[in-house]
């Protein structure tokens, strides 16, 4: 068998293009996924937590507010 009939396919890591995963909002601020403090449920905000404050989805963070 000759080698030179033979084609050669692709790899599908050479043909995979780069993804942006950064998540922007409407403003273009970067979005961060965190888990709210009170009820638990994922959410994202335009700002990178600290750690040592809690964060609230937007729920929870109206029910404080107009509490």
């Amino acid at each position: 068998m000759n080698d030179d009939n033979k084609t050669v396919e692709p790899k599908a890591e050479d043909a995979a293009t780069p993804v942006n995963t950064t998540k922007t909002d409407q403003q273009g601020r970067t979005l961060y996924d965190v888990k709210c403090s009170n009820c638990g449920k994922d959410t994202q905000v335009p700002f990178q937590p600290s750690g040592d404050r809690p964060v609230y989805c937007r729920d929870c963070y109206m029910q404080k507010k107009n509490a």
